[in-house]
């Protein structure tokens, strides 16, 4: 039985990997953008 990983982006990692490429520029403005108005 193989078991499946799951990361979080609580690992630096997996951010960079996800949120730091030209193609998921759209997913970082959107993170970005919730975390902003959600603190004000």
């Amino acid at each position: 039985m193989t078991e499946n990983k799951f990361y979080t982006c609580r690992y630096d990692r997996t951010f960079k990997e996800v949120f730091m490429k030209e193609e998921n520029k759209d997913l970082l403005i959107y993170l970005l953008e919730k975390n902003i108005k959600g603190k004000n």
